[in-house]
């Protein structure tokens, strides 16, 4: 079953989740608000149902290190990448592009 966490939901006390952007079979993504500086973020969750799921929870950690190793001006920026207990899911957090 997949899980959706609620629209002004705080991840961790720093990103108010304010709407959900898009979804895929592996997770959703939601715009947020960076509390602490002010900006919108992109967070993407990998649905809560599959991180018992070594292969994918692994492939979702490879994404979020593939993307904080580029540098490049087309490419968006990786913020934050974790495990959140509360919404019992891993996320990524990163640049948002409207």
């Amino acid at each position: 079953m997949k899980y959706d966490p609620p629209i002004g939901r705080v991840l961790e006390g720093k990103y108010c989740l304010e709407a959900k952007i898009g979804e895929g079979c592996m997770g959703v993504v939601y715009r947020g608000h960076q509390l602490l500086i002010d900006r919108h973020v992109a967070i993407k969750f990998l649905h809560s149902n599959l991180h018992s799921y070594q292969k994918l929870r692994k492939r979702f950690e490879y994404e979020a290190k593939a993307i904080g190793r580029l540098h490049h001006a087309h490419c968006v920026t990786l913020y934050d990448f974790g495990f959140s207990k509360q919404l019992n899911s891993f996320y990524i957090v990163m640049e948002y592009v409207p």
